[in-house]
């Protein structure tokens, strides 16, 4: 096993807890369907967090040849798949009693979550600056951003929503212009 598979295996733990953590509790949550209104809202930001996971681990594939296991890249890991963790335990409410409307859930915690993802991909801009990323992957990444941020202070449900769906569909755009940009230089 060489180091990157020590650090890959590590971050794939990390972030498969996480996964499953939003997994299980909105399992929980469509159990009780009937007793809980779900809107919009909370599977939106739920699907936000998973595809924000997933290109997280993604991306670190990405960089199987110039990581290294050492301490700082192990703390590292550590730090970054953590606050993914405990970023997924807020976008769902593990315990049900009481909860009525998921909306509710979404209010008291999405800043955290919201901000939590922010913080996370801004080490995504000096690695967009080292690769000399052309302006279409630049104009991906300042929406990606504004979204976020926008999604941080909208006040309005239908804004969030909106918010969310734009932000998600920048997940969906990514890897349809990256297979683009391999089919036409290939």
């Amino acid at each position: 096993m060489n180091g990157f598979d020590v650090l890959f295996s590590l971050l794939s733990l990390l972030l498969g807890l996480a996964m499953a953590e939003i997994l299980g509790d909105f399992g929980r949550v469509i159990e009780r369907r009937r007793i809980i209104k779900i809107g919009w809202l909370t599977p939106l930001l739920a699907l936000l967090v998973m595809l924000d996971l997933g290109s997280f681990w993604s991306s670190a594939y990405g960089y199987r040849n110039v990581l290294v296991a050492n301490d700082l890249s192990i703390l590292a890991v550590l730090a970054f798949a953590s606050v993914y963790y405990l970023i997924a335990t807020l976008v769902v409410p593990e315990d049900l009693e009481g909860v009525k409307d998921l909306d509710q859930h979404y209010w008291r915690n999405r800043r955290i979550v919201v901000g939590g993802i922010i913080l996370l991909n801004l080490p995504n801009i000096p690695l967009t600056i080292a690769v000399g990323a052309g302006p279409v992957t630049w104009s991906i990444v300042v929406a990606f951003y504004s979204f976020l941020v926008a999604l941080f202070v909208a006040k309005g449900a239908r804004a969030n929503v909106i918010l969310l769906l734009l932000v998600i569909s920048i997940y969906w755009m990514v890897p349809v212009y990256s297979e683009l940009i391999a089919r036409f230089h290939a």
